[in-house]
């Protein structure tokens, strides 16, 4: 039966690559990045059981934004005025409005939802670097190349993440904004984490503390900018950016947990606000 609920969930999430626009190539395939390890596995949703209860971790849907529409939605969109509210003293954005971002230059070779074991698979991207020793957290595992071509930015490429989560120190807390830079001045993600200009891998997982069974959302909104060295601040431009993430809550859902979800497309934003990270 779990078989066949995932199945169900691969041709649905495979399906609904047309609506992602050509910029997101899926490649599923295992690739060692900046010496981590990757799985090369796309798995959207993953059943678990918890103390004898049900659960499941989800991914969200993939998707592209581009710099025109983020600039028309200006600070309404809850991420960029996140951004703007948080930059470092000296650093501003601006956006590329003309540049057109090519087929195929996000080139995502895991995208995996993940669980604690058994089985054992519940549990393999979290295991291949040693994330998350107490085998007791769900999370997921994110990687990509990217792939320059056509107009796509070449030089001083950067990435800036901002996020929308609810745990902090592998602790449930309220949900709140950030710019996922470890606290440096500077905005870039790939200052602190694993990425540079060939691609970027998160796996932002929760909680070594109080367990899997922790209602997690985890929204992430990742941008593909050129700019200034991290110890230089000034101006970097925008060219989009990726939307994705995931969640982790019992099954079934609890009608408050419901009733949060559907109020959310009601911002006028395809941005989902299911958040969380390391």
């Amino acid at each position: 039966m779990q078989n066949r609920i995932r199945f169900a969930w691969l041709l649905l999430f495979l399906s609904a690559l047309p609506l992602w626009g050509n910029e997101i190539l899926i490649d599923p395939k295992p690739v060692k990045f900046r010496g981590l390890n990757s799985t090369g596995i796309i798995r959207p949703v993953l059943p678990y059981t918890w103390n004898g209860k049900p659960w499941k971790t989800t991914t969200n849907p993939l998707g592209f934004i581009s710099a025109s529409t983020l600039q028309a939605q200006g600070l309404e969109n809850p991420f960029m005025q996140a951004l703007s509210n948080n930059l470092g003293n000296g650093w501003s954005y601006n956006f590329n409005t003309t540049a057109v971002i090519a087929n195929n230059t996000f080139q995502v070779h895991s995208y995996e939802a993940e669980g604690p074991p058994p089985p054992a698979s519940n549990n393999d991207a979290l295991k291949l670097d040693n994330d998350c020793p107490t085998n007791n957290c769900a999370g997921t595992l994110f990687f990509y190349n990217y792939v320059a071509t056509g107009n796509d930015p070449t030089m001083n490429v950067h990435w800036v993440q901002v996020l929308y989560d609810n745990y902090d120190n592998q602790m449930p807390v309220a949900p709140f904004y950030e710019i996922d830079n470890k606290g440096l001045n500077a905005p870039y993600y790939d200052g602190p984490y694993a990425a540079d200009d060939t691609g970027l891998y998160d796996i932002p997982y929760c909680c070594t503390k109080t367990g899997a069974g922790s209602p997690i959302i985890f929204d992430a909104l990742t941008l593909l900018v050129s700019g200034p060295a991290a110890n230089a601040p000034g101006q970097f431009t925008i060219y989009g950016g990726l939307e994705w993430g995931w969640s982790n809550v019992p099954t079934p859902e609890p009608s408050s947990l419901l009733l949060f979800a559907t109020a959310l497309p009601g911002a006028g934003f395809a941005i989902r606000r299911r958040k969380g990270r390391k």
